[in-house]
């Protein structure tokens, strides 16, 4: 999908002429007047959306997609003031934010996507992570969806279970805003242990859902939540599906009680009997740097 067509290709423009890898098809400098056009039609898109009746927008500045190639230093090399220092990296993205919550609903969400870190050597540090939080912040952004990587080819991620929720907990804790986790979450426990610990606000899953297109329909179940939708046609499955997510957490937790290892507590029986002591005797106590006598 990167490599261009023998003919007939888009006019492609981004920040700076840079192809996304050696075989690509090379861009061409964004000027004043594609910045306008763009952002216009940015904000077609949005009432479009609005007509349509969805409920929240979100801008997407994650991932390589122009938005994000002005705010990472690997993607913009301009030397204007859209280039340089993060102030003027994200002086583009936050136009097009802007006119875009002009028009979209007050009563109504907005939040961006964005990558918290390109994963390569000279990508977006944390400095900068953070300056784009207050940035958005105080453009009135709602909410921040928080991705990484996926900006250049050589990237080298960190791989792990919820690996980017860390990035979320930051810019919530440390921003005092709302922020979406992704990434690796694959479970229901997962999720609430993300809630609930105050790293993130939303967690939203992906990948758990196409491995599993009723992964919601069973975690309702199996935490006993009855304010769950069911469409109609399911409903004769859904009692059965409670009952046996009562039967299955009763295992589940009696399987975890029967591998539950001894405790690690060192009694003063124990004690006494390992250190040859006895009732009333003090053990002995070695300073820092000594050595106790053998």
């Amino acid at each position: 999908m990167d490599y261009p067509l023998e003919s007939g290709n888009w006019d492609l423009v981004a920040p700076s002429p840079l192809p996304y890898q050696a075989e690509s098809q090379t861009p061409r400098e964004m000027n004043r007047a594609d910045m306008d056009r763009i952002r216009d039609e940015f904000l077609r898109s949005a009432n479009f959306a609005n007509q349509a009746g969805f409920d929240m927008l979100e801008l997407h500045m994650a991932h390589g997609y122009l938005l994000s190639s002005f705010i990472s230093p690997l993607t913009n090399l301009r030397k204007d003031e859209f280039g340089g220092p993060i102030g003027n990296r994200l002086r583009y993205p936050l136009e097009v934010f802007r006119a875009v919550r002009e028009v979209w609903p007050q009563e109504k969400p907005m939040s961006i996507r964005i990558s918290a870190t390109d994963w390569a050597p000279g990508g977006l540090s944390e400095e900068d992570l953070l300056a784009l939080a207050r940035a958005f912040k105080d453009a009135g952004v709602d909410l921040i969806d928080v991705s990484t990587g996926q900006v250049v080819p050589h990237q080298k991620p960190v791989y792990g279970r919820m690996y980017q929720t860390p990035f979320a907990d930051k810019i919530r804790n440390e921003i005092g805003l709302a922020t979406m986790a992704v990434g690796n979450v694959t479970s229901a426990d997962q999720v609430n242990t993300i809630v609930v610990s105050g790293r993130a606000d939303l967690v939203a899953l992906a990948r758990a859902h196409l491995a599993d297109p009723y992964f919601t329909l069973h975690a309702a179940a199996w935490y006993q939540h009855p304010g769950q939708f069911w469409p109609k046609p399911y409903l004769p499955g859904r009692d059965q599906a409670y009952r046996l997510a009562v039967r299955d957490r009763e295992e589940w937790t009696a399987g975890r009680q029967a591998t539950k290892p001894p405790s690690h507590e060192v009694k003063e029986e124990q004690y006494q009997q390992q250190s040859g002591g006895g009732p009333g005797k003090r053990p002995l106590e070695v300073l820092p740097g000594a050595v106790p006598p053998g």
